[in-house]
C-alpha cells in the first residue's frame, strides 16, 4: 500500500513558486546580456563575422 501523499503548506507553495520565477527571470536575463555582449567581444578580439 503507497502512503498518503505529503502536501506542502500553501505559504511554502507560493515561495517556491517565487524562487522558480526569480530564477528563470536571471536565467533569461543573463542569456540577454551574454547576447548583447557577444557583439563586443567578438570585435575586441578580432574575430570577422565568417567566421
Amino acid at each position: 500500500m503507497d502512503p498518503a501523499p505529503v502536501s506542502m503548506p500553501a505559504a511554502a507553495r507560493r515561495w517556491l513558486l517565487a524562487v522558480a520565477l526569480l530564477v528563470q527571470f536571471m536565467v533569461a536575463l543573463d542569456m540577454s546580456v551574454v547576447n548583447v555582449a557577444l557583439a563586443d567581444v567578438r570585435t575586441d578580439l578580432g574575430f570577422s563575422d565568417g567566421g
